[in-house]
């Protein structure tokens, strides 16, 4: 997943954010759930990851913080279960 991310005092006009996310679900039909709303999903990821900025996303709490984020609003929005952990397993970030 590539998103645009906010700039900051350590970051370009334009910085980007390049991530690939691991889900650990709470239950199967959780998982099901995602795989079949897959780009409702994927949207919801890149709408919570635009909100960072690039100092808090080099940074490892910047992580943690959005992995938060994200399961939180993913599963604000699951109706058959829920996501227990999100993982990053890889991240590169552009200044």
């Amino acid at each position: 997943m590539i998103v645009n991310i906010r700039p900051s005092a350590g970051s370009g006009p334009n910085p980007m954010a390049a991530m690939e996310f691991f889900l650990e679900g709470m239950s199967p039909e959780a998982i099901v759930e995602v795989k079949d709303r897959e780009s409702e999903i994927r949207d919801l990821f890149q709408r919570t990851m635009e909100e960072m900025t690039f100092d808090e996303l080099a940074i490892a709490e910047g992580k943690q913080l959005l992995t938060e984020r994200l399961r939180q609003a993913l599963n604000a929005n699951l109706t058959k279960g829920k996501v227990r952990r999100v993982f990053i397993k890889e991240a590169v970030i552009k200044p």
